[in-house]
């Protein structure tokens, strides 16, 4: 298979899945979501412990680190590592105030966490580690002091997840979006809000 397949036919398949599932959801889109967000976010790590998410998201950022030094400096790859950085912070952050006790339930969105458009490609990948390194942290402080059983923190398009659903959410996310990324030479359009 070559890289250009490995990247498109995940894609594919997802786009595929994501409109039958949007096709069949017409009228029922509420148990439809739900259904996704049980099967693809919380069912996978249900039986995990915090202390495997930690492991998980570790392994994970070593991976993402070395595709986007592998990848290159361009104006596409900034603006996914900048996107990956915001929306990972954001989750952290939530879930934080709810860990701490405090308003999990504002529904801010993910761009005030980015880092700064002028940040050099060094500070990005600084940055990457950073976010990676706290997102690991937290998982490892659940695992210490677990919440409460049926806590869940609102995510803006998917409703409510556990911390382990988020967790898994972010990781999820980075990974998908990083196998966008393109090498210096490559032309790649991204679209990322």
């Amino acid at each position: 298979m070559s890289k250009t397949s490995k990247v498109w036919v995940p894609m594919v398949i997802a786009v595929g899945a994501a409109a039958a599932g949007a096709y069949a959801a017409r009228g029922r889109g509420p148990e439809i979501r739900e259904f996704f967000i049980r099967q693809t976010l919380e069912r996978p790590v249900l039986n995990s412990s915090y202390a495997e998410l930690a492991q998980r998201l570790e392994r994970g950022g070593v991976e993402l680190t070395a595709r986007f030094e592998r990848a290159g400096e361009s104006a596409g790859n900034r603006k996914a590592l900048r996107h990956i950085i915001g929306i990972e912070r954001w989750g952290t952050a939530r879930i934080e105030r709810m860990n701490a006790g405090g308003p999990a339930a504002e529904l801010d969105g993910h761009r005030s966490y980015k880092p700064p458009r002028d940040a050099s490609w060094a500070e990005l990948l600084a940055d990457l580690q950073t976010t990676r390194a706290h997102t690991v942290d937290l998982a490892r402080r659940l695992d210490t002091s677990p919440p409460a059983e049926g806590v869940t923190v609102p995510h803006n398009d998917l409703g409510d997840l556990t911390p382990k659903g988020w967790l898994r959410y972010l990781a999820l996310h980075a990974n998908i979006e990083s196998r966008r990324v393109r090498s210096s030479g490559e032309s790649g359009n991204l679209q990322l809000s």
